[in-house]
């Protein structure tokens, strides 16, 4: 009784630690992940994709598509790749594009409160020529 618990044990353990465990990428996969014109670099733990496959992703995303479909349409397979990275991947992709689009407005609303800012002045310089061009001293010349 005492050996069956002990394989209960260790079954349960292994099987748990290998979903804890990220999935590395075998040889034969990186050469199939390496053969796509979309892989920026690939090791048996990392897979990084090009600035192009992420505009692409980025796009078909905000069409609607899922993660699943946009890999297989960019020919990677769903399997060796993996539902955790796809899913990294989508938030990855999302999380850039809103901070590219939030350092964009930023720098778009500093240009505009400089640019406000100016024309304030060039408006009090205005409202200081008027007022002294009206004013009873500018008649006696």
């Amino acid at each position: 009784m005492k050996r069956f618990s002990e394989i209960l044990f260790w079954t349960d353990f292994l099987r748990r630690s290998q979903h804890m465990n990220r999935n590395y990428f075998t040889e034969e996969q990186i050469k199939q992940l390496k053969s796509n014109a979309y892989t920026k670099y690939v090791s048996p733990k990392t897979l990084k994709f090009t600035d192009e496959f992420k505009e692409l992703f980025l796009e078909k995303y905000l069409q609607g598509f899922s993660p699943k479909e946009i890999f297989i349409e960019a020919g990677y397979d769903p399997l060796v790749v993996g539902e955790r990275r796809m899913a990294n991947t989508a938030f990855l992709v999302m999380k850039k594009d809103s901070e590219v689009k939030k350092s964009t407005e930023d720098s778009e609303v500093k240009h505009l409160k400089s640019e406000v800012k100016a024309l304030r002045k060039e408006l009090e310089t205005l409202k200081k020529i008027i007022a002294l061009g009206s004013s009873p001293k500018s008649k006696d010349f």
